[in-house]
């Protein structure tokens, strides 16, 4: 747990779906990952979704995140995911709520 000013935070892995443009004709999707520090797992769905709706509107003509996905998942136990390696887990950006990671890696086509 992390405390700011009395403020007790747990860091949590949010893990939204995505589709890039060039995916959407044959219903290919993708996972995005990030780490969001927040008291509720009611704020991490809540601000993991403005972040997947921030991210969509990077790409191009891809309408709105939350019409197409609706919501992401909070990953209880990455730990039990074969894909979450811990080597991938250290690539995942932390964000409090109200910030968004540094989307400039991340996949737009």
């Amino acid at each position: 747990m992390i405390s700011n000013v009395g403020h007790m935070r747990e860091k949590y892995l949010f893990e939204f779906p995505y589709q890039l443009p060039a995916q959407r004709a044959c219903g290919d999707e993708q996972n995005q990952y990030v780490y969001i520090l927040a008291e509720s797992y009611k704020d991490v769905l809540a601000w993991g979704a403005e972040i997947a709706e921030k991210y969509y509107s990077l790409m191009d003509d891809v309408g709105s995140w939350k019409a197409d996905f609706g919501e992401g998942v909070i990953v209880m136990k990455p730990e039990k995911d074969e894909t979450l390696t811990p080597s991938r887990l250290a690539t995942f950006a932390v964000v409090n709520v109200g910030e968004f990671p540094d989307m400039s890696t991340w996949p737009l086509k």
